[in-house]
Order: C-alpha cells, then structure tokens, then sequence
C-alpha cells in the first residue's frame, strides 16, 4: 500500500508495509537450543564473574563494593537477557 505525500512541494511516496517481528516469524524459525543457551549463559557469567573479581580486587576500598554491585547487576542483566531469547524461541517456534 504506498501513500504519496508532500512536504514543501517535494513528493515522495512512503511505502507502508508491516514490519517483520520476532513474532511474525514461521515455523521454519530454529528450534529453542536450550543446552547451547545454558553454555553460553555459563561462559558470560564466568567472564563477568572474573572481571568483577579482579577488578574489585585491584582497587580495594569503597571501590571494590561498587564493583561487586557492577557485577552482580551484569550478572542479573546477562541471566535475564539470556532467558528472555529462551522464551522468545519458545514462544516463535510453537
């Protein structure tokens, strides 16, 4: 469906199609990969969980407590935006 519009005496024509979505997506979209996520979610927290540790650790002081909830609030981020892409597979496939 294409719409012409005018702006200034300039025309142009403004294509209006739905955009595709994650949940517009067919059935031939993968399958959840519920081991590789665990993998995956396992090595981010673990990279996370070291560099918080040594960062903490280099500075001491106050500043180690605000790495320790840097890292805890990536920790938390990194476990919700992995089982989020979970549930959103589940919720495409089916």
């Amino acid at each position: 469906m294409e719409e012409q519009h005018s702006v200034q005496g300039l025309q142009y024509l403004d294509c209006v199609q739905p955009r595709p979505s994650a949940m517009t997506a067919t059935r031939s979209s993968p399958e959840p990969q519920l081991l590789s996520r665990i993998i995956v979610t396992w090595i981010e927290l673990t990279i996370v969980g070291l560099t918080g540790g040594i960062l903490g650790t280099a500075v001491g002081g106050p500043l180690s407590l605000i790495a320790y909830l840097v890292t805890t609030l990536v920790s938390v981020g990194v476990l919700f935006y992995n089982v989020n892409e979970l549930i959103e597979r589940h919720v495409i496939y089916k």
